[in-house]
């Protein structure tokens, strides 16, 4: 079809890797870790239902509000965090807007939340308290993303 082999499309699908940061899987410190870039509302809840779906209990959000985040973080709100408040999960969050996502998770009524300005201190926190049989999940805004490519590779990406 399309004038594609077969063997070629299931070749190219088998070896596919996911741009930085879009379900990018990362070994940190001996535990396994899945970025899942969560931008805006849209995304967040996609990111949420992947959660939801695997059953992952480790949680890292990071929210920024630099520029080319955006500003306005006014759309938190439209997340469904909501959906998180019946599962048993480990949440840790960070970035530079740290307590207005806190705030918004309290709002969704989570109960068991870490609060941790520092980004490197969250993910080591959130490292830590992932079992090695488990998956830490994160959820970062782009900078914050880009921020924690460089903590988890030791590279900058231009």
């Amino acid at each position: 079809m399309f004038g594609i082999k077969k063997e070629n499309a299931i070749s190219s699908l088998e070896n596919f890797k996911p741009a930085f940061g879009r379900q990018e899987e990362i070994n940190y410190k001996n535990k396994k870790l899945v970025m899942l870039l969560s931008k805006n509302p849209t995304g967040f809840n996609e990111s949420l239902k992947i959660v939801m779906e695997k059953k992952y209990s480790n949680l890292l959000l990071f929210l920024n509000d630099r520029i080319p985040d955006g500003r306005d973080i006014s759309w938190i709100w439209d997340v469904d965090f909501e959906l998180l408040s019946t599962q048993k999960l480990n949440i840790t969050v960070s970035g530079d807007r740290t307590y207005d996502l806190a705030n918004r998770l309290t709002y969704s009524n989570i109960k068991k939340l870490q609060v941790e300005v520092n980004l490197e201190k969250a993910l080591d926190k959130a490292v830590e308290e992932t079992q090695n049989d488990q998956t830490l999940v994160i959820l970062p805004t782009y900078s914050a993303m880009l921020e924690l490519r460089k903590i988890l590779t030791g590279k900058s990406i231009l």
